[in-house]
């Protein structure tokens, strides 16, 4: 549990950097720090498979921002969103997911969503399973 509490440790720190995606969800640059799986899900085949698009997003423009993960195993208590930016968490409403077993969890929310955000705020966005284990991790920017 060592490495978990490490990466756990690093989900926590604030937020620096993005990969950056298109509207369509195609990588433009990479974060290595950003959604890494953590040690307690290395081997259930987990990941996320299309990572936060776009990033950044518009505050305003009508998009939501989307992220598809997958994993091979049941994930206790499904998985759910949560929103840091220094002080401030923020559950997003909605963004949450069963995982039964094998399955594919899309997420979909606008940056309007995460309660106090404005245009200009980098935020880290966190998947935690039900036991608020962090699954992953990465940071997401808002532009106006």
């Amino acid at each position: 549990m060592e490495a978990q509490d490490a990466f756990e440790q690093d989900a926590s720190k604030p937020p620096s950097g993005i990969a950056r995606t298109d509207a369509q969800g195609n990588l433009i640059s990479d974060d290595p720090d950003d959604w890494r799986t953590a040690p307690l899900y290395a081997t259930s085949f987990f990941r996320v498979a299309t990572r936060p698009y776009p990033n950044p997003v518009s505050f305003s423009g009508g998009q939501p921002v989307n992220i598809l993960v997958t994993t091979g195993d049941a994930i206790p208590g499904g998985l759910r969103i949560v929103a840091y930016k220094g002080g401030l968490r923020r559950v997003i409403p909605g963004a949450q997911c069963d995982v039964p077993g094998p399955v594919a969890c899309s997420f979909s929310f606008f940056p309007s969503e995460i309660a106090g955000a404005q245009p200009g705020d980098l935020w880290r966005l966190v998947l935690f399973d039900g036991q608020s284990n962090v699954v992953t991790y990465g940071d997401l920017q808002i532009e106006s």
